[in-house]
């Protein structure tokens, strides 16, 4: 895993925290060129030009991406960010996912491998154009223990981009930081249940 930001000095200074040798740090480009799946999570406002920039980097690498539209705007409009994102990195093969449930929802649940609570699992929405990069995404949000519910192609990221911005107000108004939106269907077991 290679973490990515602006300052190289700063991802250093995050992979210090970790507990993990497997973790490396530098900037953007670094962790663009880097691996074969991208989890892009970076400021909302920032995340059209960066992608721009790492158009090459990104190129025929399947992208997740896990940005929602900025706090302060008061209403989405189409294009949906993931659109704008995908425009302006063409050769990427970029899902909407992870949107949904919180950062600190998944913080506070991943490390504790609870993923689901009495026997539900926590729902990972994704969408995108590109059928094996919706798999590959998929096939990772299940090694999670996680629940991956596919949208179909990139025009539902608008819907996505909603849903994530109501279940940011939700949880910061009301449920805190283990509230999600989950599908209430229950799965009969998870081959990794027999490790929790």
């Amino acid at each position: 895993i290679r973490l990515g930001s602006r300052s190289a000095e700063r991802a250093r200074s995050v992979v210090s925290t970790m507990q993990s040798q497997q973790v490396a740090a530098g900037d953007y480009l670094d962790a663009a060129t880097f691996g074969e799946v991208v989890f892009y999570a970076i400021e909302p406002a920032a995340a059209v030009p960066t992608a721009s920039k790492l158009r090459d980097a990104l190129a025929g690498k399947v992208v997740i991406d896990a940005n929602n539209v900025p706090a302060n705007v008061s209403g989405l409009s189409a294009p949906s960010l993931a659109e704008a994102i995908a425009a302006a990195a063409p050769a990427a093969r970029l899902v909407k996912a992870f949107n949904v449930v919180r950062a600190e929802t998944l913080m506070r649940v991943l490390p504790k491998k609870r993923p689901k609570l009495e026997g539900q699992y926590f729902s990972i929405y994704h969408c995108g154009n590109d059928d094996a990069a919706r798999r590959t995404v998929a096939a990772l949000i299940e090694e999670l223990f996680l629940d991956p519910i596919d949208c179909g192609d990139l025009s539902h990221a608008f819907e996505l981009e909603a849903l994530g911005s109501l279940a940011a107000f939700l949880q910061k108004q009301r449920y805190g930081a283990e509230f999600a939106i989950n599908v209430t269907h229950r799965r009969e077991s998870s081959p990794m249940d027999a490790w929790m």
